[in-house]
C-alpha cells in the first residue's frame, strides 16, 4: 500500500512540473502565438471573403473531362496557384465528384476556394441559335456551326446519314424540312448529333400536334413538309398562308400542275427574275412541268406555313400574282379574273412609274 501511495505521489509530483512547465512556455510565447493567431485569422478572412469583381473570364469545360483535366486547365489559365489546394477545396465544396460540362463565367481575381464553388453552383452560359423560316438546310448548318462552335462537315454528314435520320424518324435522303425554325438556347458542348436531334423532334412535335388531321387527309407528314416549304418561299405574310395553301392543294385536286415559282427557283440555286426558259428546264422541281408535289422540300418552313398546309383555308382559288409592291397577292377564281388582277396591277405599276418620271423631270426643271 505504500509503494502505490508512493508511486502516485511520484505520478503527482511530475505532473506538477509539466504544468509549470507548459506554463511557463505559454507565458514566455503567449504574444508570438496570439500574433500567429491574428495572422490566421486575417489570411484566412483576406482567403475566403468574397473578392471585388474585377473581370469575368470565360472558361469551358468538354463533356467527359476528368478532374485532374479540369485542375491542368484551370492551372494553365492562371485562374488557381495550386492543383492542391484546388483538390482539397473541391473536396470539401464536392466539385470533385460533379463535375460539370459547359462554358462558365468565372469573376476575377479568383482563388482554388471560389473556382471551385463557383463551378459547383454557376449556371452554364446558354448559346443563342435563331434559324429563320425558309432556309435550306445548306445555309443552316454554317450558322449552327458558328453559334455553336461545332464541326459544319460533320452535321453535313449527319444531314444525309441514312442511319442517323432513321433514328430520329426520318426516312427520306436528307434532313431538309426538318429543321424547325426558331430561337433555341443550347449549352456549349452540346455535340452535332444532339443539336440536330432536338430541331428534327421540334419538328416532328408539330407534326404530331395534327397527326390525326394528315391522316385524315391521306396525306404523310413528308407531304406536309413538301407543300409548307412551297408556302414559306412564297409567302412574306402568314395571314396570306392559308390562302396560297388552298389554291395549291385546289390545283393538285383538279389535277392542275402546281406551277410554283419558288421550286424553280431552288433548283436554279439562285435568287433571280423567272424567264419562260427557266419554265422549260427539265428538272423534278419543276412543277411548271409536272404535275403533283416535288420529290421533297425546298427549305425549312417554320410552324405557321406548317399548319396552313395542313388546313388550307376554305377557297375556290386558283390562281394569285403578287402585287410586286408590298409582297401581299390578289387572289383569283378563273382565268379571267387572274388576268384581269394581272392587268390591273400592270396598269398601277405603270401609272406609279409615270408619277415618279414626272416628278424626276420637275426636279430637274
Amino acid at each position: 500500500m505504500e509503494k502505490m501511495n508512493a508511486f502516485f505521489a511520484i505520478l503527482k509530483f511530475i505532473g506538477i512540473i509539466i504544468i509549470d512547465l507548459l506554463y511557463d512556455i505559454f507565458y514566455k510565447l503567449r504574444w508570438i502565438l496570439l500574433i500567429g493567431l491574428f495572422s490566421l485569422g486575417v489570411i484566412s478572412y483576406s482567403y475566403f471573403r468574397t473578392p471585388p469583381v474585377e473581370t469575368i473570364v470565360h472558361i469551358k469545360i468538354p463533356k467527359q473531362s476528368r478532374f485532374k483535366d479540369v485542375s491542368d486547365y484551370l492551372l494553365n489559365k492562371g485562374l488557381i496557384k495550386s492543383e492542391l489546394l484546388f483538390k482539397v477545396f473541391a473536396k470539401s465544396t464536392g466539385y470533385d465528384r460533379k463535375i460539370r460540362f459547359g462554358e462558365f463565367k468565372i469573376p476575377t481575381p479568383t482563388n482554388e476556394y471560389f473556382i471551385s464553388k463557383t463551378l459547383l453552383s454557376a449556371k452554364p452560359v446558354q448559346r443563342k441559335l435563331t434559324i429563320i423560316e425558309g432556309l435550306r438546310y445548306s445555309k443552316v448548318i454554317p450558322i449552327i456551326a458558328n453559334t455553336l462552335e461545332l464541326d459544319s462537315n460533320k452535321l453535313s454528314d449527319l444531314a444525309t446519314d441514312s442511319v442517323f435520320l432513321a433514328q430520329n424518324g426520318v426516312y427520306q435522303n436528307d434532313i431538309e424540312g426538318y429543321l424547325q425554325p426558331e430561337t433555341y438556347y443550347f449549352n456549349w458542348g452540346i455535340t452535332e448529333r444532339d443539336v440536330l436531334s432536338d430541331l428534327i423532334s421540334r419538328t416532328k412535335s408539330v407534326l404530331n400536334e395534327h397527326a390525326e388531321e394528315i391522316k385524315k387527309r391521306n396525306l404523310t407528314e413528308y407531304d406536309i413538309l413538301i407543300m409548307a416549304s412551297i408556302i414559306q418561299g412564297e409567302c412574306i405574310y402568314e395571314d396570306e398562308m392559308s390562302q396560297v395553301s388552298s389554291v395549291y392543294w385546289n390545283r393538285i385536286r383538279q389535277g392542275w400542275k402546281l406551277g410554283a415559282d419558288p421550286t424553280i427557283q431552288y433548283f436554279l440555286d439562285k435568287p433571280k427574275r423567272l424567264l419562260f426558259s427557266d419554265l422549260r428546264i427539265k428538272h423534278p422541281y419543276n412543277t411548271y412541268m409536272y404535275k403533283g408535289l416535288p420529290p421533297g422540300p425546298i427549305n425549312n418552313p417554320g410552324k405557321a406555313a406548317i399548319v396552313a398546309a395542313i388546313y388550307p383555308k376554305e377557297t375556290e382559288y386558283m390562281f394569285f400574282v403578287s402585287d410586286g409592291k408590298t409582297g401581299r397577292h390578289i387572289f383569283g377564281k378563273t382565268a379571267e379574273e387572274h388576268e384581269r388582277n394581272k392587268a390591273g396591277l400592270k396598269a398601277a405599276r405603270l401609272k406609279l412609274w409615270r408619277e415618279k418620271r414626272k416628278k424626276a423631270l420637275q426636279s430637274k426643271n
